[in-house]
C-alpha cells in the first residue's frame, strides 16, 4: 500500500477516536474517547515512524497541528457547552505524541512502555475527574415546602423519617430513569438491613399525566419505596433541569449528595455509595 495513503488512513482513525464513542452511546463514553486517543496516538505514529513510512516532520503536520486545532474549538466551544470535557481528551493526544517523538528522539522502545502506562494511569484520573465535574450541589438544604407522596397518597415530609434519605428522581418520560432502575435496586440491596437509611423513588409528574396508575407499574417489582410528587413546580424545588437525579439526604435534610448513579469502585470522588456510608458512620 502507497505510504501517503497508509499515513493518511493512520491519521483518520486517531480523529475518528476523538468522536465515535457518543454516537453509539456507550457508557462512560467520554472517559473511553480519552484512554482511545491516549493510546492511538501512541502507538499509531511509534509504528509509522519504526516502519519508516514517515518522519518526524510528517508526524507534525498530521497529527500535533490537527490535535492542537481541535483543543483550541474545544477551548472555544466550552464557553457555552460541555464541550470543555473534550479538551483533556485533545491534551493526551499530545502527550502521547511527545511521547513518541523522545522515543524516536533517543530510539528507545521503553519510553512508549512509559507513554503506555501514564495513559492508563491519566484515564483512572480523568475518569474522577469527570465524576467530579458532573456532581451538581447546589443547595444545602431540601425545600421544606416540597410536597411528597407516599403510595397510599399520604403527605410526608423526607426531613422527618429520621432517616438519610437516598432518591432516585425520575419522570415517566426518561428512558434511562427505568433503564438504571436496577442498578438502584442493587445499591438498595447493599443497605436494606441498615435500618438508619431508606431507599425511594420520587416520580416528577408532567402535564401529560392525569394520574399514576399506570405509571406505577413501571416500579412495583422493585423493593425500595416509591414516593411521588404531584406538584409541577417539584423540579425548581429540587433545583434540578432533567431527570434522573440522586441525592443523598442528611436526616436533618440536608443534600450530601446531588448527580448521577456514581457507585463504580474505581469512582471515589463523589461516589454515591461512599457518601451514604460516611453519612451513616456520621463522617
Amino acid at each position: 500500500m502507497n505510504k501517503k495513503v497508509i499515513i493518511l488512513l493512520t491519521a483518520i482513525i486517531c480523529f475518528l477516536g476523538q468522536f465515535v464513542y457518543p454516537f453509539f452511546r456507550i457508557e462512560h463514553s467520554t472517559e473511553l474517547r480519552f484512554f482511545t486517543n491516549g493510546l492511538l496516538y501512541l502507538i499509531l505514529p511509534f509504528l509509522l515512524l519504526r516502519f519508516k513510512y514517515c518522519n518526524l516532520k510528517i508526524i507534525f503536520y498530521f497529527f500535533v497541528i490537527p490535535s492542537l486545532l481541535i483543543e483550541i474549538l474545544a477551548i472555544y466551544l466550552a464557553i457555552e457547552d460541555d464541550f470543555y470535557l473534550a479538551c483533556p481528551i485533545t491534551t493526551i493526544s499530545v502527550i502521547s505524541l511527545l511521547f513518541v517523538y523522545i522515543s524516536h528522539l533517543f530510539k528507545s522502545k521503553k519510553i512508549i512502555l512509559f507513554g503506555l502506562f501514564f495513559v492508563i494511569i491519566s484515564t483512572y484520573g480523568y475518569m474522577n475527574w469527570v465524576n467530579g465535574q458532573t456532581y451538581n450541589h447546589s443547595s444545602d438544604y431540601i425545600d421544606e415546602n416540597l410536597e411528597v407522596f407516599d403510595e397510599n397518597n399520604n403527605l410526608i415530609k423526607l426531613e422527618k423519617l429520621n432517616k438519610v434519605v437516598v432518591l432516585d428522581i425520575w419522570a415517566s418520560y426518561c428512558g434511562v430513569c427505568i433503564r438504571d432502575f436496577p442498578k438502584f435496586e442493587q445499591l438498595y440491596q447493599k443497605f436494606k438491613n441498615n435500618k438508619n437509611v431508606a431507599f425511594c423513588s420520587l416520580l416528577l409528574p408532567t402535564k401529560k399525566e392525569k394520574n399514576f396508575d399506570k405509571i406505577k407499574d413501571i416500579v412495583q417489582r422493585y423493593s425500595f419505596r416509591k414516593l411521588y410528587c404531584k406538584n409541577y413546580d417539584s423540579y425548581k424545588k429540587l433545583e434540578i433541569e432533567k431527570v434522573p437525579v440522586y441525592m443523598v439526604i442528611g436526616r436533618d435534610g440536608k443534600i450530601h449528595y446531588k448527580g448521577k448513579l456514581n457507585t463504580k469502585p474505581y469512582l471515589i470522588y463523589n461516589n454515591i455509595e461512599i457518601t451514604i456510608k460516611k453519612i451513616i458512620n456520621g463522617k
